[in-house]
């Protein structure tokens, strides 16, 4: 019986956030896109290579419209990235502004969050921040579709040990184009 009370006030909620939709609201998004990561070794000796990795990326969004011109979310990433990693993902929040009036609109944002990359050999972690800007096109009330770019910096790194000698491996910057669309409830 509580599991049937539950549905139907979720239900209602729903129903009547879509149907009193402002210009603020609760949204979730959904987009696709390449990623390409620029990898670093530093030894301790001195010796360095640099060499890069990029596929393609899954992002989830849930975030809120403040008001017609702001916005903000959470939200976390997959990147396809080469068949022997086993995992490369950020997780964060992003704030971003949007400009102008009208169904089409280009925006501006920040972006706050963390990363993880593993393999066989290492676990890189650490802090990403950077930013996006791109344009929303409002297709209804409820949807819109975007297009955009992010470039993140990172503190992503580990040290490993090869041979006897201590390896520094960094992950920076991380860049980012992607295709989305939103709903907004």
């Amino acid at each position: 019986m509580k599991k049937s009370i539950w549905m139907a006030a979720l239900f209602a909620l729903l129903v009547g956030a879509s149907a009193t939709a402002s210009d603020n609201g609760v949204y979730v998004g959904l987009d696709i896109g390449n990623t390409s990561l620029d990898i670093t070794a530093r030894a301790d000796n001195g010796a360095e290579a640099t060499g890069d990795d990029d596929g393609g990326s899954q992002t989830i969004k849930l975030g809120y419209y403040i008001d017609k011109h702001t916005r903000a979310a959470l939200f976390y990433q997959h990147i396809n990235v080469s068949e022997d990693v086993d995992e490369m993902s950020l997780a964060g929040g992003n704030f971003d502004y949007l400009i102008g009036k009208y169904d089409f609109k280009p925006f501006i944002g920040v972006i706050l969050g963390y990363g993880y990359y593993k393999d066989s050999l290492t676990n890189l972690t650490g802090m990403v921040f950077g930013g996006e800007v791109g344009v929303n096109y409002s297709i209804s009330k409820h949807f819109s579709a975007e297009l955009g770019y992010r470039y993140l910096r990172s503190s992503m790194e580990d040290k490993i040990t090869i041979a006897g000698t201590v390896v520094t491996l960094t992950i920076d910057p991380i860049k980012n184009w992607f295709l989305g669309v939103n709903y907004k409830f």
